[in-house]
């Protein structure tokens, strides 16, 4: 999926869309591939070439990227990394109920910085 779709997408760099449309195509194939030990390689593939290490969630627009990279952190067990994508991805518009049921999230729930990074600081 990474090595047929993006490079279609990479090769606009003069179009402001790109951004946006690779983080569809690195939150895609990470839905895809979290769950699937199978596919490790493209979720690693799609960290390294579409999220990259200078990723900063806080500037990110995209919400379920932002959701789907914290489902990716909670699943390595990276307590920071949830917490932030978490916020940002609920600063973004996703809801504290998606988050209480997703079970890649149960190991946080009755953690009281994962209840504010979900409500933003408001409580239940």
């Amino acid at each position: 999926y990474l090595a047929e779709v993006y490079p279609y997408t990479a090769a606009h760099t003069g179009d402001p869309s790109t951004a946006y449309n690779t983080s569809v195509i690195a939150s895609q194939a990470l839905a895809v591939g979290v769950h699937r030990p199978g596919h490790a390689a493209l979720v690693e593939a799609v960290i390294a070439t579409l999220v990259g290490e200078g990723f900063d969630p806080d500037a990110h627009a995209n919400a379920t990227l932002l959701y789907n990279l914290a489902c990716y952190h909670a699943l390595r067990g990276d307590r920071a990394q949830v917490l932030r994508h978490v916020a940002a991805a609920a600063r973004g518009g996703k809801p504290a109920g998606q988050f209480l049921r997703d079970p890649d999230f149960a190991a946080y729930r009755d953690d009281p910085a994962f209840e504010a990074a979900i409500t933003g600081g408001q409580g239940g």
